[in-house]
């Protein structure tokens, strides 16, 4: 019954149908769509106490900010749910659980309560109980108001996925976390500790726009099936060396989006970082690295973006960045390159669309007949020098 467009109070005599194994009443399209019209709506949820062989149950952007106290009234009662999606649903309360037991033994594997004004038990502190699920596998609480500690996990041993972002939860990230597999995109404060080795099953990391600080652990260049790593918008702090200048074989190969903009990192960029084999997107920028572009990266065939602007960067631009075939993106502007420029350093990057290099000390030569095999749709080239034919080039033409 999603999406329908039906609006007004949920009938309680929905609660009859006790054979009943999934019920959907979202009003909004979480997959693109906005609904902008009238929503269901309900003032308690103890209908739901009938629908006892209820597997799943949809009620994401459902009015529910007079069902006070809907943790007893679904996660108690409903003894067979297994998944539950109460996102974007004014839940601005989350009233205490005393039946731990209850809690324990329940089927819950998947709990989306995201994009709510939950105050929790104790003014937006995360309540103790939601980590006494013994099945929980994926817990979304992102996009709240929650305040304070992550509390300590009791029961939920089988969390592979948890997203707390979007909060204002200030502590560090609790050890217990580091020993689970999932994907952790937290809203924390400290910074990371070596023990994210032992998150070896870990795809994702997400610590984005925090206000972490410290040194990136050199641990977590040995994370074997890690694909993306985003530390963007942090305090990091140290020489790349230290975190990224040994990174293990699976690691090489296994990570395809490194991003580690904003930070305060420096020193000069690893040679080992044109060993990756499946990265996509290298993303330095913002940082205060220095010393010249390593050759090496001309190896990193899959890349699609590379981003280096606004460092200290020195030299020549390498050539072997021609050899990208399937750069998009190339963003080199602000730093101190210079040298010369010629039509090797394009050969070929024939799906190259942006350049922005402005900001640089570079020369272009290149044969005024020469035309590059990309179409770019973004070209910035301030303060180099492009030859002192007034002419427009013929490859800028095209």
């Amino acid at each position: 019954m999603s999406f329908t467009g039906f609006y007004g109070k949920i009938p309680h005599s929905i609660g009859n149908l006790s054979n009943l194994r999934t019920l959907s009443l979202e009003t909004m399209d979480t997959r693109g769509g906005d609904y902008s019209g009238p929503k269901l709506d309900v003032d308690s949820l103890e209908w739901l106490s009938g629908l006892s062989k209820l597997e799943y149950l949809s009620m994401n952007h459902v009015n529910l900010s007079r069902a006070t106290n809907w943790p007893q009234q679904v996660i108690t009662k409903l003894y067979s749910l297994v998944e539950l999606h109460l996102s974007g649903c004014n839940l601005n309360y989350m009233a205490p659980l005393n039946d731990v037991n209850n809690i324990s033994h329940s089927h819950i594997a998947i709990l989306d309560i995201s994009s709510n004004y939950l105050d929790g038990e104790s003014y937006g502190i995360i309540p103790p109980w939601i980590f006494q699920f013994n099945n929980l596998i994926y817990l979304d609480m992102s996009s709240n108001t929650l305040e304070g500690p992550i509390p300590t996990m009791s029961n939920t041993t089988k969390l592979k996925d948890i997203d707390l972002s979007n909060n204002y939860l200030n502590s560090s990230i609790p050890q217990w976390l580091y020993y689970m597999s999932l994907a952790a995109n937290l809203f924390i404060r400290d910074g990371i500790s070596n023990s994210i080795a032992n998150l070896t099953s870990l795809s994702t990391l997400d610590l984005s726009q925090n206000q972490l600080s410290g040194k990136i652990p050199r641990e977590i260049a040995n994370l074997c099936n890690i694909q993306t790593l985003n530390l963007f918008g942090n305090n990091f702090g140290g020489e790349i060396s230290d975190s990224f200048g040994n990174m293990s074989d699976c690691f090489l190969g296994a990570l395809e989006d490194l991003e580690l903009s904003g930070n305060q990192l420096s020193g000069h960029l690893p040679h080992q970082f044109g060993e990756f084999r499946s990265l996509r997107s290298l993303s330095l920028d913002y940082n205060s690295f220095s010393g010249v572009i390593p050759d090496e990266l001309g190896n990193l065939l899959s890349l699609e973006n590379l981003s280096l602007h606004n460092n200290k960067l020195r030299g020549n631009l390498p050539e072997s960045i021609g050899k990208l075939v399937n750069l998009r993106m190339l963003w080199i502007e602000n730093n101190m390159l210079q040298g010369v420029v010629t039509e090797t350093h394009f050969a070929n990057l024939s799906n190259l669309k942006v350049l922005y290099a402005s900001g640089n000390h570079l020369s272009l030569k290149v044969n005024p007949n020469w035309i590059p095999p990309f179409k770019l749709e973004s070209l910035y080239l301030g303060y180099w020098d492009v030859g002192s034919d007034s002419r427009i080039p013929l490859w800028l033409e095209t």
